[in-house]
């Protein structure tokens, strides 16, 4: 998988200023509906138009695991996260711990010996909540990347922020909907 990725990469470093990738497993059967439809991946190659180049990598799913308590040895039961070795050199390129943390979509570029990129993870119970989380972060480059402003490092900071805004948005949402369901239970 990253041998494949990185032949990916060094083919198309010249073609495409910015990279996309979208991280998930098996657990994101939404994600998979999604890149699959027709229509969702046409409208995504559309939006992303010749400024991103967007990988989509299926990863190991990793699981909760009894640890092995040597013969003689007093222990707890207390499950422990496993997460499979073929996941742990692409998670660490982009610091995600394990892929608990996933669905994510990961936008980067290389700058001289330079990996920029900025992560998003992708909340969404529904093909339409997939592409509208995607499409949110793909329409920003296009709109602020041109062939005459070359300063890729700009734009990630102004990603950033505008990652931080998402964030800040849906963090605002689900406590509103949280106030709402206690105002529901309550009757007021």
């Amino acid at each position: 998988m990253i041998i494949e990725l990185n032949e990916k990469l060094f083919e198309l470093h010249d073609k495409f200023p910015f990279f996309g990738i979208i991280l998930f497993t098996d657990a994101h059967p939404h994600i998979i509906k999604t890149l699959k439809d027709e229509d969702y991946y046409s409208a995504l190659n559309e939006i992303s138009g010749s400024s991103i180049a967007v990988f989509a990598t299926l990863l190991f799913t990793g699981a909760y695991k009894f640890p092995q308590i040597p013969k003689g040895a007093l222990g707890q039961m207390i499950p422990v996260w496993k997460e499979p070795n073929e996941n742990l050199k692409i998670l660490s390129w982009f610091d995600i711990n394990d892929s608990r943390n996933l669905p994510t979509f990961i936008l980067f570029t290389v700058e001289g010996n330079q990996l920029f990129y900025q992560s998003y993870n992708i909340r969404a119970n529904s093909n339409e909540q997939v592409f509208n989380c995607l499409k949110q972060i793909l329409e920003f480059v296009p709109q602020n990347f041109t062939n005459d402003n070359l300063d890729k490092k700009e734009i990630f900071t102004q990603l950033e922020w505008k990652i931080k805004k998402l964030k800040t948005t849906e963090k605002i949402k689900e406590i509103l909907g949280i106030i709402s369901l206690f105002r529901g239970s309550i009757g007021i």
